[in-house]
């Protein structure tokens, strides 16, 4: 286990499993930001509960000023040691941690309809960045109703998702 406060109960907890998400989107997107991963998978484990009952990687989310994240997203990105983290300066100024690996996900981890789930996401999130994502996670009434409450969000906001 990563850290028991992380832990869903709406969904089974595996390192092996939440590794192999992260590094899905690690590949199809050549790296991910830490914002835009926080969202996919916020939207990954939602929509995985709103088509399944059941969220797909264990992790459990509090919505911050930033949109919904993972609770400890920093301890679990850190728990990989073959998930590098870069760090990007940009023109702006401004600079972003991007993850990386030079692994590809072990797809056999997953069920075709966990896969069609993931495919799905990437499919609705492809053409966004770390912001407009961002954004689009606002919308949503799992932030707007959970937003400086310091609570969990409730996987039932699953049936409310507007973006998916």
């Amino acid at each position: 286990m990563i850290y028991a406060p992380s832990l869903h109960p709406h969904a089974t907890q595996s390192i092996s499993k939440l590794k192999n998400i992260i590094l899905f989107y690690i590949e199809k997107y050549h790296g991910v930001f830490f914002t835009m991963m926080n969202k996919l998978l916020f939207y990954t484990d939602f929509y995985s509960y709103k088509m399944t009952c059941k969220g797909m990687s264990g992790l459990a989310y509090k919505a911050i000023r930033r949109g919904p994240v993972p609770i400890r997203w920093d301890r679990i990105y850190s728990f990989y040691d073959d998930i590098q983290q870069e760090i990007v300066h940009f023109e702006s100024g401004a600079e972003g941690t991007k993850l990386t690996s030079t692994l590809s996900p072990d797809l056999s981890e997953f069920s075709d309809e966990e896969l069609e789930i993931l495919e799905s996401i990437y499919q609705r999130f492809k053409a966004e960045n770390s912001t407009k994502l961002s954004g689009i996670s606002h919308n949503e009434d799992a932030w707007q109703k959970y937003v400086d409450s310091g609570q969990m969000i409730n996987y039932d906001m699953a049936f409310t998702l507007k973006a998916i």
